[in-house]
């Protein structure tokens, strides 16, 4: 059965699909940063003192031709003990009591695809959202 029209050349596929493995842990953290914005207007602050509730997503992408004989690319049991170091890092102490530099959610982002690039292949991005004040940050290899 062919699906071209009478004709025209059959439909060869040029490219292989792609997969997009994404991992997630969810874990409480605080920052430790004031805003100089709420601070001028005398604002309290809008990160509760239990930390905010925060979201850590790992995006691994593959093609079709990496899938292995088991039918996958990476065994994400594996990559378990990474993901809950790092959120367990990330959640111990204020981010201003762990970090040399300014912990903004982009250098904190940016830092964790540091920490999981050379342990995790083809490690596409890091997200970290933070439910607590509805907002996300991603760090993308591209």
């Amino acid at each position: 059965m062919s699906f071209a029209r009478e004709g025209s050349s059959p439909f060869i596929p040029t490219k292989f699909m792609t997969y997009l493995i994404e991992l997630k842990r969810e874990f409480k953290a605080k920052q430790g940063l004031e805003s100089p914005i709420r601070r001028s207007k005398n604002l309290p602050s809008l990160q509760p003192s239990d930390g905010c509730s925060l979201v850590l997503k790992v995006g691994i992408e593959f093609n079709e031709s990496q899938l292995g004989p088991r039918g996958w690319f990476v065994d994400t049991d594996s990559l378990e003990g990474f993901l809950d170091e790092i959120c367990q890092r990330l959640s111990k102490n204020k981010w201003t009591e762990i970090f040399d530099f300014r912990p903004t959610f982009e250098l904190v982002t940016k830092w964790v695809f540091e920490q999981l690039e050379s342990n995790i292949t083809q490690l596409q991005y890091i997200e970290i959202e933070n439910q607590t004040l509805g907002s996300k940050t991603r760090y993308d290899k591209n």
